[in-house]
């Protein structure tokens, strides 16, 4: 599938550059990942925890990657907080703007904050994501919320990004960008033939999607 982006997980320049260049010549861009919430980017340096460091060093990192690269950088973040760990949607545009004049051509921006992990307590914040987008002149998708094809229209209309993206819905639904609703037991088989055809180290992965994909079916 083309556009083909890479995305890479780190929190020095140098060394994200090194790693890109081994695969600039064959992708359409280079992602860097300031939106994981979980502890092992914490414990590694990256994600959603790096927004919380000095923005000068985190818009420098950004600016030398991007110059750096033969290819386009993009950065998937998510919402910043404030002082009190609220999310902030006026500092959230302030560092988006600012990624933007270090060089990056686009932002992928989930509307929930590295606090806001459970998506049953906190829905994404779709407003947010639009005042980002229209302080932007590089395009946007949205992340967050979206688990059916009417969420992605729903999405669109709500903040006019350019674009979304899913991580759990398609999951869920690997089809959920196609034209047309595929049966989950269908996409289950797909699944199977394809592991037996590329067999992982361990059966776990492959449990772990087949409950991603049926689990809402079988209850």
């Amino acid at each position: 599938d083309r556009p083909l982006l890479v995305q890479f997980a780190g929190c020095d320049a140098a060394t994200i550059l090194a790693a890109a260049r081994h695969v600039e010549g064959c992708v359409d861009g280079v992602d860097l990942n300031f939106g994981c919430p979980q502890r092992i980017a914490h414990r590694g340096a990256y994600g959603a925890f790096l927004l919380e460091r000095d923005w000068e060093w985190l818009v420098g990192l950004v600016r030398e990657v991007a110059c750096g690269l033969r290819v386009p950088l993009s950065v998937k973040l998510r919402l910043v907080m404030d002082e009190r760990g609220e999310p902030s949607t006026a500092r959230t545009v302030e560092l988006c703007t600012r990624l933007e004049r270090a060089g990056v051509a686009l932002i992928a921006l989930h509307g929930r904050t590295r606090l806001q992990i459970n998506r049953l307590q906190r829905a994404a914040d779709w407003a947010a994501i639009a005042a980002v987008k229209r302080a932007l002149a590089i395009p946007l998708l949205a992340n967050g919320g979206i688990y059916t094809r009417a969420d992605v229209v729903a999405c669109l209309r709500a903040t006019g990004a350019d674009g979304v993206m899913a991580a759990e819905g398609l999951l869920e639904d690997p089809a959920l960008f196609g034209t047309a609703e595929v049966a989950r037991e269908l996409l289950a088989a797909e699944y199977l033939q394809l592991a037996r055809e590329h067999p992982p180290n361990s059966l776990r992965p492959v449990r772990a999607h087949l409950f991603e994909l049926l689990h809402a079916d079988v209850g």
